[in-house]
């Protein structure tokens, strides 16, 4: 078998669907999952079957399989093995015949650790275990060749890597560098751009694709378009619709992307970087780039992570461009100049470099694994580490007179949550109020403001409104401030006493909703299907508006960690039937 990592589940399953289809030959009705020869494993959701050759993972279920091996043969060995944990690792992953891991530029905190542990297992000084590892192929569009050849150079026998490079099935595009004034809204340009080229009637037929930092972007500039096509519609000669792209969707929401509209109209995309590899949309024969994304990095002076806007690497801006020409020719209009993209730096900042380290290192710890030892091709800063260590040891994660990583730190990894979110459920259930402790987790973990803000371009008498409910229910709540976590509870209680039935609150649906830009980072197989598979994605109608406000708490993480810890050797106190 044939196993191919995506940095996303979006990746994962769009490439999935499209090489199941070009492996039936074309046929529309071509088989997939468990009845064919391509399957897809992201995060809970596995569909593989007996007859699968070709399986699409997220680079967290890859990771896991490893670490998973590991920590059985240990056990299983009582800790003797002729090469140690890696050579469990190489026994167990003997059922891949040829391991691909793509999208490698991004050098995310898993893609490190699979290269490490690759590059282990391939160093490994028993021949047996050396002959066991599968053909491994690191793959990327913008690849740093030279780096790779040297950090896996050591690992082979000859010393060399060997380097193929295979031109892609790419179409010519035109680059148009467009720059804006500093004191321009680059959203706001991006959509007049994007109407522009919908309105010249001598500009290609195919759709466009617009590239802006975050969600709040998306909205932003799918309302400006939207705006202007309400406002010209007289004058143009083919139908838009506008669609957005990013992380926090439903499933159903993403899909529609790859469908075709209704009465050959123009698709209008505004999305993130979740759409720069590996996603193609058939039909985009025009990008618009604002060269700008959301990083999250991480202060540990302060343990604090910040998202900010930042300009992307010249990578990435080639990723970008590249979206124009997947299916035919076409165009990219960069909101910025040549000077600006000289500028630019090579590739993005290595995810080990600018966040936290603390479950990374846990996640090591568990498997038997020292980060201070291990194979990274950008090591952490040493003080780094200690700090992260140390946190452990204070949030209980980590048995500081032992070493050893105790249940609450095993919570945290086998559910991808920050460690002093477990802790903090942990103490909720402990002390009989999980139900508060799983909300202010849900609400610290979803990076989203609760309050409902309308959009720039709303009318002066709506935004009053907006302020004055607002302050009304905060001070019915007895609380003070927006950014309250109690008032954001007490908000989150009160929604749910609205009741399913009320004209102000929208039913729960159930979804597949990732905390950090789709990234999936855990295989949960070890829960039951009903509870990998539950997703809260609130939705909180205003009473003053009459579209819904954009707030979304994804309580999935917390609302199994309960359930989990409570059947396990966490001390609960409460009912497990109703402690949630």
């Amino acid at each position: 078998m044939v196993v191919c990592s995506q940095p996303r589940k979006l990746a994962a399953t769009f490439l999935a669907d499209r090489v199941a289809y070009e492996f039936s030959g074309g046929q529309v009705n071509y088989k997939k999952g468990k009845d064919g020869a391509v399957g897809v494993h992201v995060g809970g959701a596995k569909d593989v079957g007996k007859y699968t050759r070709i399986k699409f993972v997220t680079e967290g279920v890859l990771l896991n399989e490893m670490l998973h091996a590991r920590q059985r043969h240990l056990a299983a060995t009582s800790g003797a093995s002729s090469d140690g944990p890696i050579g469990a690792a190489a026994k167990y992953n003997s059922k891949y015949a040829a391991v691909v891991l793509d999208e490698v530029h991004e050098r995310s905190i898993v893609t490190d650790l699979l290269l490490g542990l690759f590059k282990e297992w391939l160093s490994s000084t028993d021949p047996s275990h050396r002959a066991s590892a599968p053909l491994l192929v690191v793959t990327s569009a913008t690849l740093d060749v030279q780096k790779f050849q040297d950090f896996f150079g050591a690992a082979t026998l000859t010393g060399q890597v060997p380097h193929l490079n295979i031109p892609g099935r790419m179409y010519p595009v035109i680059e148009h560098h467009l720059p804006i004034p500093d004191s321009a809204s680059p959203i706001a340009a991006a959509a007049e751009k994007a109407f522009a080229i919908h309105a010249d009637v001598a500009s290609d037929p195919g759709d466009i694709l617009i590239f802006v930092p975050g969600q709040e972007e998306c909205m932003t500039g799918s309302r400006a378009v939207q705006s202007l096509l309400n406002r010209k519609s007289s004058v143009l000669k083919r139908k838009a619709t506008v669609l957005q792209l990013y992380s926090k969707q439903l499933p159903e929401e993403q899909a529609m992307v790859r469908a075709t509209p209704p009465d050959g109209a123009r698709k209008i995309i505004f999305t993130t970087n979740i759409a720069e590899t590996s996603v193609t949309i058939d039909g985009v024969t025009h990008v618009v780039d604002t060269g700008l994304a959301k990083e999250a990095i991480f202060d540990q002076q302060r343990g604090m992570t910040i998202l900010r806007e930042h300009v992307i690497s010249k990578s990435s801006a080639i990723q970008r461009r590249g979206r124009a020409g997947r299916t035919q020719p076409g165009s990219c209009y960069r909101l910025y100049s040549e000077d600006d993209f000289a500028e630019m730096r090579q590739g993005q900042v290595p995810e080990i470099l600018r966040s936290p380290l603390a479950l990374e290192i846990l996640r090591l710890r568990l498997r038997g694994v020292d980060p201070r030892n291990f194979l990274w091709m950008d090591p952490p800063d040493p003080d780094d580490v200690t700090t992260a260590e140390r946190e452990l040891e204070l949030l209980g994660c980590v048995d500081a007179a032992t070493g050893e990583v105790t249940r609450t730190g095993q919570v945290a990894v086998e559910l991808e949550i920050d460690p002093k979110l477990a802790r903090l459920v942990s103490l909720g259930l402990e002390r009989s109020i999980v139900r508060s402790a799983l909300a202010v987790a849900a609400i610290l973990s979803s990076g989203s403001d609760v309050w409902f803000r309308p959009p720039a371009a709303a009318t002066a008498a709506v935004k009053e409104a907006a302020v004055a409910a607002r302050a009304a229910l905060t001070a019915e709540l007895g609380c003070h401030g927006d950014g309250d976590v109690i008032l954001a509870t007490r908000v989150l209680f009160k929604w749910e006493t609205l009741g399913d039935d009320n004209d102000n609150r929208s039913s729960a649906a159930t979804s597949t909703v990732s905390a950090d830009d789709d990234r999936d980072d855990g295989d949960l197989s070890d829960l039951s299907g009903d509870e990998m598979g539950t997703n809260l994605h609130l939705r909180l109608h205003s009473p003053f508006l009459s579209h819904s406000a954009s707030w979304e708490i994804c309580l999935d993480y917390f609302v199994r960690a309960t359930l989990h810890a409570c059947i396990s050797s966490l001390s609960c106190r409460c009912n497990a039937s109703t402690c949630v």
